[in-house]
């Protein structure tokens, strides 16, 4: 059986939710036999090694952040020649936008879009996603929510766009009662009721509004307990 090859181009590859979907579906594409390669427009700062162990190949265009680089197209054309893939997908806006644009310069059958938010950043980027919308075969978004608001904003008509929600893998996050007791021992929760927040220390999570929002439960009751869990910018401010 001859599998598809296909290269996932992300705008960056760190740890996020959007770039721990991607890995997921490369590495098990990879094992389902697909030839499969990673394309990260920014310098990688996540995932390498685990790419590395699944053999899946990862490049990078070695752009900027806030620093738009018309070589990028061309890199990624000189990337699409050497591995000839069946689909180009991509995630994120700044990709899903490159993704097209590549086409005008290099035939590919199948280009994907996935967007990972319902909002991507203001309206020019969905009048992008709208002038460009020929260049892709299907628009797709983890968010049924999303979904609809970027066909009511005419950012992808409504036979372009599908709801693809995010794939978990219960095996992994199965309970486990002897590790479940034994980390609430390490971290001295007792019998506390416990919230896990995990997530970008970025203003998109909103980290005030939670933690003002748990101030309110702790005045009620002291048997409560809040763990976050992730990195960013805004990591002292949240501290």
């Amino acid at each position: 059986m001859v599998f598809p090859s296909v290269i996932f181009l992300t705008t960056g590859l760190a740890y996020g939710g959007a770039e721990t979907q991607l890995v997921n579906l490369a590495t098990r594409l990879k094992k389902r036999g697909w030839d499969v390669c990673v394309v990260s427009m920014l310098p990688p700062q996540a995932f390498m090694e685990e790419l590395a162990a699944a053999g899946i190949p990862l490049s990078t265009l070695n752009m900027r952040r806030g620093m738009p680089d018309p070589r990028a197209v061309f890199r990624l054309v000189k990337i699409l020649r050497q591995w000839r893939p069946d689909i180009l997908h991509c995630h994120m806006v700044h990709a899903n936008l490159l993704g097209r644009v590549v086409r005008v310069f290099y035939r590919i059958l199948v280009v994907i879009s996935t967007a990972h938010n319902m909002n991507e950043g203001g309206r020019w980027r969905e009048i992008a996603y709208r002038m460009t919308d020929f260049l892709a075969d299907k628009t797709t978004n983890v968010s049924r929510a999303a979904v609809d608001r970027y066909i009511r904003v005419g950012a992808v008509p409504k036979d372009k766009i599908i709801f693809m929600p995010n794939g978990i893998d219960t095996f992994r996050f199965q309970l486990n009662q002897n590790a479940r007791l034994q980390l609430r021992r390490e971290l001295g929760l007792n019998e506390n009721f416990v919230w896990l927040a995990v997530g970008r220390f970025e203003e998109a999570k909103d980290y005030p509004n939670l933690l003002q929002a748990f101030k309110s439960v702790t005045d009620e009751r002291n048997d409560a307990a809040l763990l976050i869990a992730g990195q960013g910018t805004l990591f002292e401010d949240i501290k």
